[in-house]
């Protein structure tokens, strides 16, 4: 049941929001929220919106026993209003005119330092609504971000994410470019890059069941030092130059099939890519990063094992009929994970 009362912020408009997540005095930087995935066009919307003067959705807080306040909905609004005011993002091209103070005003493509300085501070002051409950504790934050949520309907999972005890390391290490370039904007929305990020640290932790209670049990009381977070970072670093690495090749076979005139054709770099993005891999991939970082391993090296482990001409995902058995159904259970994190070690001569 929830029995919390509901308050509002009084006076608060998009400068005062701006300004107070920048302070952490309103903090949405918080393990209830994922990080920033709204596309351009999202993000064009919601200024749009703001300028014609139509209301941008409540904003809903925990006020914390310091006096400050967690955002528990809110984020991709907030940091959007904060990246245009900023001047740090460029609305949509098809984004149509608007009247304002009767003319009618060009926004598309437009940033906020090239808008009438009148429009400015219409969207500064433009309200914001934002409703505050006091001191919640986890089961209440869930049950309100459930209900907040209703009518795109979420996963118990992903509702269940603000139990996981180092969330706030994974919302930072996710931000890497290392894993960016490995997961769509699609599957980011969807939470895959901190699923990949989660499953690597319990793996690397020695858990490796991944089904979804011990995995959970296992993410609400573990622990990430800064030790380890630093051990991801480099590691993704790794992952980022086996990208760079696998593009480079991949541009060498474009030119030179230009030069032989014959326009452009498939080529198994391009496609080893696209095959090594599958969520499984990729947590693969990582996990080799991280063991090339424990033993010493270096860069080219682990490029080189993961490379070789990927190369095959038959259609199948590895050159390992072990590693390829373990990713048919069931990728989760114990035996498959341990099968596959052993073939990842054997490639490196682990």
């Amino acid at each position: 049941m929830f029995t919390k009362e509901i308050s509002e912020l009084p006076d608060l408009n998009v400068a005062g929001l701006i300004r107070r997540n920048a302070e952490k005095t309103i903090n949405f930087d918080v393990p209830i929220q994922r990080g920033y995935v709204w596309d351009t066009k999202r993000k064009s919307k919601l200024i749009h919106s703001v300028m014609i003067g139509i209301p941008t959705g409540d904003f809903w807080l925990n006020r914390l026993p310091d006096g400050t306040y967690e955002g528990m909905d809110g984020k991709q609004r907030t940091d959007t209003l904060t990246e245009f005011v900023n001047n740090r993002l460029t609305l949509a091209a098809n984004l149509p005119p608007i009247i304002f103070e009767g003319k009618e005003v060009v926004i598309a493509k437009k940033k906020f330092s090239s808008l009438p300085e009148p429009l400015k501070e219409k969207i500064k002051g433009a309200k914001i609504r934002a409703l505050w409950v006091d001191n919640a504790t986890n089961e209440e934050k869930k049950l309100l971000f459930d209900y907040i949520n209703s009518y795109f309907p979420m996963k118990p999972a992903d509702i269940n994410r603000i139990d996981i005890k180092s969330r706030g390391n994974f919302l930072t290490l996710v931000k890497h470019e290392g894993i960016r370039l490995w997961v769509s904007v699609k599957n980011c929305r969807k939470y895959q890059d901190e699923d990949i990020l989660e499953d690597v640290f319990c793996m690397a932790s020695g858990e490796t069941n991944l089904s979804a209670k011990p995995r959970i049990e296992f993410l609400k009381v573990a622990v990430m030092t800064p030790d380890q977070e630093a051990e991801f970072v480099k590691a993704l670093d790794y992952l980022l130059a086996l990208h760079k690495s696998l593009k480079d090749d991949e541009k060498k076979v474009v030119v030179l099939v230009k030069k032989r005139k014959r326009g452009r054709q498939p080529n198994e770099d391009g496609k080893q890519i696209t095959k090594m993005k599958a969520k499984v891999h990729v947590s693969a991939l990582i996990y080799g990063a991280i063991v090339a970082v424990r033993k010493n391993i270096p860069e080219k090296k682990y490029i080189e094992g993961m490379r070789k482990l990927f190369t095959t001409t038959d259609g199948k995902a590895t050159i390992s009929d072990v590693y390829n058995e373990a990713c048919k159904g069931g990728t989760a259970k114990e035996p498959q994970v341990k099968a596959r994190m052993a073939e990842i070690e054997k490639i490196l001569g682990i």
